[in-house]
């Protein structure tokens, strides 16, 4: 049996907008909640440190998703590694940056990016007649997956994040303790 292409409806602006403040609501609060002890400040960023390539906001998301989370990837990431995603498992949620370039507003109201006008287009916009607007970050949603929802072990974890996870123990020395005072 041959395998069909599925085909993939784009959310619109509005669907979009809708998606990210369902997820980003509550967000401020979740993330200040860790600040208001040594204990819950260490259990933040012993949690943020699993994520080095995520923001705040992003690394808030994949704990209020799945808590425990050990070390996230998209779809793509995990296949390119060797490995797949389980088969069912719910993606998590988390916000991708998307730089739009200049932009301009044809006759008929739409924006469009600049670099896709026709010569007359961009000639009215040089001279005026149509409006422009600089570039802008926006969000849009991806999916990433746990290591544990994946065919990936805890043994592979070195090998998947060479820089991450070091075998062995670490010996320290505690030069200063500096105390906590809120």
């Amino acid at each position: 049996m041959a395998k069909t292409k599925r085909s993939y409806k784009q959310k619109s602006p509005d669907k979009v907008k809708e998606e990210i403040n369902r997820l980003t609501e509550g967000m401020e609060e979740s993330i200040s909640n860790h600040f208001h002890s040594p204990a819950q400040m260490k259990e933040y960023l012993d949690f943020m440190g699993k994520f080095h390539r995520y923001s705040p906001r992003n690394t808030a998301l994949i704990d209020s998703q799945f808590p425990g989370a050990e070390a996230v990837g998209s779809y793509a990431f995990w296949k390119d590694k060797g490995f797949s995603v389980n088969k069912g498992e719910k993606s998590l949620k988390v916000l991708v940056p998307n730089r739009l370039g200049q932009q301009f507003q044809n006759e008929e109201g739409e924006w469009k990016p600049l670099k896709y006008a026709t010569k007359t287009e961009k000639q009215q916009v040089k001279d005026g007649q149509l409006d422009k607007r600089d570039g802008r970050l926006v969000y849009s949603t991806g999916s990433v997956f746990d290591v544990s929802q994946t065919t990936a072990t805890q043994k592979d974890l070195p090998q998947i994040f060479p820089n991450k996870w070091i075998d062995g123990r670490l010996k320290t020395t505690l030069i200063f303790e500096k105390e906590w005072r809120l």
